[in-house]
């Protein structure tokens, strides 16, 4: 057991606007870490199957992220059946409510916060 606080959200998402908001979300973290191959392969599997739900964990360890350019870091995924269950590690304390608000509208300006350097507040964000 890891003695570092672990604040977590759970999501499930079943409605495929949702689903497709999430692989577009995932699709551009690949893009943003050429690097790490192993996400877009993940992604295109991802994309080739039909879910009833994914799960997914987010999960927000205190402390700086590894890579200080982004807000959300390792992702894993498992599959049962018809189900997928994604968990990533996320950073700030703003990027739990902005994975939450991308999935569910699909807002442009949380997109662009969550997947390059944040150089807005939350709160800047949503007095403009």
């Amino acid at each position: 057991m890891s003695s570092v606080p672990l604040h977590r959200q759970i999501l499930v998402l079943t409605d495929n606007i949702c689903i497709r908001n999430l692989f577009y979300l995932m699709k551009k973290l690949a893009g943003e870490d050429a690097a790490d191959g192993s996400l877009k392969a993940m992604v295109a599997i991802a994309e080739r199957e039909e879910y009833d739900a994914i799960i997914l964990d987010l999960r927000r360890p205190d402390g700086k992220p590894p890579n200080e350019s982004r807000e959300i870091g390792q992702i894993q995924s498992s599959r049962i059946d018809r189900t997928l269950t994604i968990t990533a590690e996320v950073y700030g304390r703003e990027t739990l409510t902005l994975v939450e608000r991308y999935l569910l509208s699909g807002l442009p300006g949380a997109l662009t916060w969550l997947v390059g350097p944040p150089n807005m507040s939350l709160q800047q964000m949503q007095h403009r």
